[in-house]
């Protein structure tokens, strides 16, 4: 085979495997794998599913706490309370149970001292959260939604780059309408 020709075919090879899958769409992300990073995701709150109020003042300067009652919706004898905790760059909403733990509905992380799992934090670009996570299950030109079998996290964007992540924790209708009365919140 003349030098030529030969080079020709080589080109061809390598641009019948290389283009395609560099033009390839990532892969879509696996539920249980969204819930596993939303409940690991985030160190300083591990395994998020109650978590001592104590706990969560301790996690640093707190900027503001505020507290919410509202009529239960399922038991109108009953009231329940949100609480709502500002940090610099975090803010954390949740329920707060019958042994006074908090049970966190919805984690903001807009400071990129608040460190999150596979370092897709504040400042990165949104191509690494593909990466890691694969293609979102909801796409606009500002946010990535991701969303697993009962959690949620969406990574808000600004020229390309992660300015705000948001996690939503499983909790019943009646707790995500409770904290959407008490700050105006709509999620899930």
């Amino acid at each position: 085979m003349a030098p030529g020709v030969r080079a020709l075919v080589i080109a061809a090879l390598w641009l019948t495997a290389v283009v395609p899958a560099a033009s390839a769409a990532p892969p879509q992300s696996d539920p249980a794998a969204i819930d596993r990073f939303v409940r690991y995701g985030l160190p300083f709150l591990p395994g998020t599913s109650t978590v001592a109020i104590s706990a969560i003042r301790s996690l640093g300067a707190l900027e503001g706490e505020s507290v919410q009652k509202v009529a239960n919706p399922l038991d109108p004898l009953k009231v329940d309370e949100y609480r709502h905790f500002a940090f610099n760059g975090l803010g954390i909403d949740g329920y707060v149970g019958e042994r006074g733990e908090l049970w966190p509905v919805r984690v903001v992380v807009t400071g990129a001292q608040w460190k999150i799992l596979h370092d897709l934090g504040v400042g990165v670009p949104a191509g690494r959260v593909i990466d890691v996570l694969g293609a979102a299950a909801e796409t606009t030109a500002d946010v990535l939604a991701y969303h697993g079998d009962t959690q949620s996290v969406n990574f808000h964007l600004h020229a390309g780059l992660v300015v705000k992540v948001e996690f939503i924790y499983y909790q019943d209708r009646a707790a995500r309408r409770g904290i959407q009365r008490c700050w105006g919140t709509a999620y899930g």
